[in-house]
């Protein structure tokens, strides 16, 4: 099972609320602020007594959210906000990225895709903080499938197939002038031969 969002530990945690807990306004059915005993606070519509519609989740270790909630649940669009500069926009079903969104993390890497249970996974454009480019397939949050990855030390651009991050299967390498200098098969990275037509 895949390890969930850190969010989501705060998410169960927040769902009950505590005696020593405080809501101004309205935090059953209209909008209030509610503050938890951990130091959180949520601030927007409700539902049932819970958060539903737009608003805005303030964590204690200095996570922020703003969008959309569903019975409780980060659900639709919203925005996630890290202390390390790293952030996520796009589309939440029940507390995951899921859906089209795009992220950067701590390092300066950014993605811009397809998500599927808060992992890349699909359709999607990865740019790393080297100024290296990929296009193409996602799976389980590594590159898989078929894709281009543009190196831009030396204007060098692979296009083929991928498995669990590396050049795997049949692919092609141009230069920087676009002559095509390797095609065949990959494994683990490496060119390992032209495969024979008979």
């Amino acid at each position: 099972m895949k390890p969930k969002f850190p969010l989501l530990l705060f998410i169960f945690v927040l769902s009950t609320h505590a005696a020593e807990s405080a809501c101004v306004g309205n935090c059953v059915d209209g909008t209030g602020k509610y503050y938890y005993s951990n130091g959180a606070y949520y601030e927007g519509e409700w539902k049932n007594g819970q958060r539903n519609g737009g608003g805005f989740l303030y964590l204690a270790d200095g996570t922020r959210y703003s969008g959309e909630f569903d019975n409780g649940e980060l659900n639709g669009q919203g925005t996630m906000y890290h202390n390390d500069g790293s952030w996520y926009e796009g589309e939440w079903h029940n507390g995951d990225r899921h859906g089209q969104g795009k992220s950067r993390n701590a390092r300066g890497d950014s993605y811009s895709g397809e998500w599927k249970d808060n992992t890349r996974h699909g359709q999607g454009t990865s740019t790393y903080s080297n100024g290296d480019r990929y296009v193409g397939d996602f799976k389980n949050g590594e590159r898989d499938g078929t894709g281009t990855y543009y190196f831009k030390s030396n204007g060098y651009r692979y296009l083929g197939e991928w498995q669990k991050g590396q050049r795997h299967g049949h692919g092609k390498l141009y230069n920087k002038a676009g002559s095509l200098i390797r095609d065949g098969l990959w494994q683990n990275n490496y060119f390992k031969f032209v495969p024979q037509v008979y």
